[in-house]
């Protein structure tokens, strides 16, 4: 019977990799395993690449007049990506775009300071 126990300590150690918890933060504000193991999944892999995409539901087609992403970028760095600013036509898209586009960015300085 310490079989079937071990396989399942084993599993759930893994499985708490793989979700953010506050126990699991450094106490010198490191970053823990889990933070560095998530934006891994996300920037390294094809399906984790896939699921964490803000873009995947957003309505690019939608033409919105009064919304100009270059007026909202003001001031921003998004100014920094003018091809992906030009196609966004509506405030969604542009939301979430610009929320991957944090979500990206905050995952590649995590894997460049810890990973």
């Amino acid at each position: 019977m310490e079989q079937p126990d071990a396989c399942l300590s084993a599993l759930i150690v893994f499985l708490s990799l793989l979700l953010p918890s506050s126990a699991m933060a450094q106490p010198d504000g490191r970053l823990g395993l889990s933070e560095i193991w998530q934006a891994a999944w996300r920037l390294e892999t094809v399906v984790g690449s896939w699921q964490a995409n803000g873009m995947r539901h957003a309505d690019l087609d939608t033409l919105d007049p009064a919304f100009d992403a270059w007026r909202a970028s003001e001031g921003t760095d998004y100014r920094d990506y003018p091809a992906e600013l030009g196609r966004l036509r509506n405030r969604p898209a542009y939301d979430a775009w610009t929320s991957q586009l944090d979500r990206e960015l905050r995952d590649r300085r995590t894997l460049g300071s810890d990973g």
